[in-house]
């Protein structure tokens, strides 16, 4: 049983704090948390990743093959959605964004949609998996973030130099790594010092433009 976003949680105006992950919510959000200035932290995930071993078989050939095929599935424990991002212009102080299953679909159908989330200068984790996110990546908006660390868009089909790749299959995290650490990776670079696409599972040919890249001093794809 799926329930609606309480309307009183726009009247809690001093929250630094708000985690409504995994609540069995199918709403869309509009304007319910447009009046919480004071956030540091909102989760509002929807989903998980699981581990599914299910999928693990073993061809009776010699020598004997393993098959591991997905080793992850995607649970929903909610059915929330966005039409845009502008609701998050006034959240300024936010430091951790976890929008996991949220269904952007439609925000992302705008050229500008990114914009909002270019505006939290403090913001130091998003997550944006599942979201069901197309289009370019908005590297330009993402740069402006200077303090964030940790950037994940698992699950969603999105463009980069020139080239369509979806990331719907394990093991196919996109990193822009700023700076900090993040889970996924042992060393990491800030984005002065160069871009990150390892743990990807790109194919094709290497896009020609990467040539004029004079001033990128590390790109690790591997």
């Amino acid at each position: 049983m799926f329930s609606k976003l309480p309307v009183e949680i726009s009247n809690l105006t001093k929250l630094t704090y708000l985690n409504l992950s995994n609540a069995m919510l199918q709403d869309s959000i509009t304007t319910q948390f447009t009046n919480l200035t004071s956030l540091r932290s909102l989760d509002l995930s929807c989903a998980n990743l699981v581990v599914n071993l299910s999928s693990i078989s073993i061809t009776l050939t010699l020598p004997p093959k393993l098959d591991f095929g997905s080793m992850s599935s995607f649970i929903r424990y909610g059915r929330l959605s966005s039409p845009n991002l502008r609701w998050l212009e006034g959240l300024r102080r936010l430091r951790y964004l976890v929008l996991t299953g949220v269904d952007l679909s439609k925000a992302s159908e705008s050229f500008h949609w990114d914009k909002p989330i270019s505006s939290l200068s403090n913001l130091m984790s998003l997550q944006l998996s599942y979201c069901n996110i197309s289009g370019r990546i908005p590297i330009g908006q993402l740069l402006n973030l200077t303090n964030l660390s940790t950037l994940d868009t698992l699950g969603n089909f999105l463009t980069i130099l020139g080239y369509d790749y979806s990331l719907q299959f394990i093991g196919a995290q996109l990193e822009i790594v700023t700076k900090g650490q993040t889970h996924w990776l042992e060393s990491v670079y800030s984005y002065h010092t160069g871009f990150d696409m390892s743990s990807n599972a790109l194919t094709g040919k290497i896009p020609e433009k990467i040539g004029i890249l004079s001033g990128l001093p590390l790109l690790l794809a591997r």
